[in-house]
């Protein structure tokens, strides 16, 4: 994928974007921001083409989200499988962290299995900081799981709005 009408981000939605991220207007300062030569930027322009081998890696190393710059204003969604891989991933990291305590990994395995489970019914996306802000909720009020099951529903109800 070499072209930007394969996808349909033309270089023009680039510097947008990427002024936006930045907070810049001008083309010359936002390709500096991106690290780019003026010249870089005018054989874009000129090819009509957006090298994203270029460009992925800059706005990683920015942090810049990829679903953001290219999928702007859509909710792209994690696939499940690669969500379990990332759970079982993770699993297999607390066991040795935990030197095989079972009941821990399997109060942790519960605790994400149940604010996944609420991710799935309000259709939210699964992202670090909703699972963080999820699993603290969670623990803190774990002595009390029907204030922490309406609380958590309710997180999410307002999340999807």
């Amino acid at each position: 994928m070499s072209k930007s009408k394969d996808i349909g981000l033309t270089i023009e939605q680039v510097l947008e974007y990427a002024g936006v991220a930045s907070g810049l207007k001008r083309d010359a300062e936002i390709a500096s921001w991106l690290g780019l030569g003026k010249s870089a930027l005018n054989n874009w322009r000129t090819r009509g083409t957006v090298p994203y081998k270029t460009l992925i890696p800059i706005l990683l190393e920015k942090e810049i989200s990829l679903d953001w710059f290219f999928a702007p204003g859509r909710s792209l969604k994690v696939p499940q499988a690669l969500l379990q891989h990332h759970l079982r991933k993770e699993l297999g990291e607390a066991a040795a962290a935990y030197h095989g305590d079972n009941l821990q990994l399997n109060k942790v395995l519960e605790a994400l299995q149940y604010i996944q489970a609420i991710f799935a019914r309000h259709d939210l996306q699964t992202s670090e900081d909703n699972m963080q802000l999820f699993l603290s909720v969670y623990e803190s009020l774990s002595a009390e799981p029907e204030l922490r099951s309406v609380t958590l529903e309710r997180m999410a109800e307002t999340l999807k709005e």
